[in-house]
């Protein structure tokens, strides 16, 4: 069972490249602060969860338009 997450601290994203890995997504987030928790699904979309809120708001505003692995991502908190 997964555990639940606390949403203050969490975005996701919309149209991640399949190439992109968890890893690599918690690498591009660690820009705007520090990331506890990555996962990125099968269908495009990821989740990132920071240890302070607001580092999440910081991460929106910074790294919004931004690309990912060549790709361009839409950031937000959903």
């Amino acid at each position: 069972m997964k555990r639940m997450r606390d949403l203050d601290r969490h975005e996701s994203f919309l149209g991640l490249p399949p190439s992109g890995s968890w890893q690599d997504l918690k690498d591009h987030m660690r820009e705007a602060g520090d990331v506890c928790y990555a996962d990125v699904y099968r269908d495009g979309t990821g989740v990132v969860e920071y240890l302070r809120h607001d580092d999440m708001k910081y991460a929106l505003r910074k790294l919004d338009d931004t690309k990912f692995k060549s790709h361009e991502v839409i950031f937000g908190c959903y």
